[in-house]
């Protein structure tokens, strides 16, 4: 995994060439409208850190990240629940 505090321009090749199996991504990138993770279809393989806002939880979900970091794990289990189809 790699921890990403700034967006990256083509998120996938690094994972090819540095042969990364996902990312550890800011909620700023993660949140951002049109960031190169979202416009490479990679925040379903990135785990966003740290968030702790209820509605940043949902936003995230809803985007599809693979994982929300946050100190308060059962609220974002409990929005997980509400809002799987």
């Amino acid at each position: 995994a790699w921890l990403v505090k700034f967006d990256v321009p083509y998120p996938v090749d690094y994972l090819n060439t540095y042969h990364i199996d996902l990312f550890h991504i800011s909620k700023k990138i993660a949140l951002a409208e049109h960031s190169s993770f979202e416009k490479a279809r990679m925040l379903q393989q990135s785990r966003v850190w740290t968030v702790n806002d209820e509605e940043e939880m949902k936003a995230l979900i809803q985007k599809g990240v693979k994982a929300i970091m946050t100190d308060y794990p059962k609220v974002a289990l409990d929005l997980r629940k509400q809002l799987a189809l």
